[in-house]
């Protein structure tokens, strides 16, 4: 028989002895099964020669066993998976942080590049009028080219242009 050291038990919160062992207790007495660290309190068994094995139903879950009558109860443990240990846990969060970031990159981006170029409509809405057409149409094809105007801004300064300078 191998016995391995998989909790405790209590008695009015007092504790008795590590398991495994063999205690006698008067009937009321109230004794709680307590699991170490590696391992999970499963439920009692009352072995009775009239009922081998049967499972106690009352206090399963909390490990109590109320003792009020005779016969021989059987503490369950189930050992628990490991785990993780420590020296996976820096990759894997080296993971999650460089898929965040790997994620985020292209949005930041997109949002520094969409600023830039409000700011340039924005400048280029504030020269119409100021400059002669020829200069700011060549501005904003140069702008356009060099990706610092979108689509959407170029086709809306070329309206601009075409209600302030008529359509020569």
């Amino acid at each position: 028989m191998i016995a391995f050291d998989v909790g405790s038990f209590k008695c009015l919160f007092n504790l008795v002895k590590s398991i495994p062992l063999t205690l006698k207790y008067e009937p009321g007495t109230i004794v709680a099964g307590q699991s170490n660290n590696s391992f999970e309190f499963e439920g009692w068994v009352e072995n009775q020669p009239s009922n081998p094995n049967s499972t106690i139903s009352a206090g399963d879950t909390s490990g109590n066993l109320i003792v009020n009558r005779y016969g021989t109860f059987t503490a369950n443990y189930k050992p628990l998976p490991p785990a993780i240990p420590p020296g996976y846990l820096a990759p894997l969060y080296a993971i999650i942080v460089s898929q965040i970031v790997g994620w985020s990159i292209p949005n930041v981006i997109g949002w520094a590049r969409a600023r830039t170029q409000r700011g340039n409509l924005k400048e280029c809405l504030g020269q119409i009028g100021k400059l002669d057409k020829r200069a700011i149409e060549d501005k904003i094809i140069k702008y356009y080219a060099d990706g610092k105007l979108s689509e959407s801004h170029r086709e809306l300064l070329k309206e601009r242009i075409a209600e302030y300078y008529g359509n020569d």
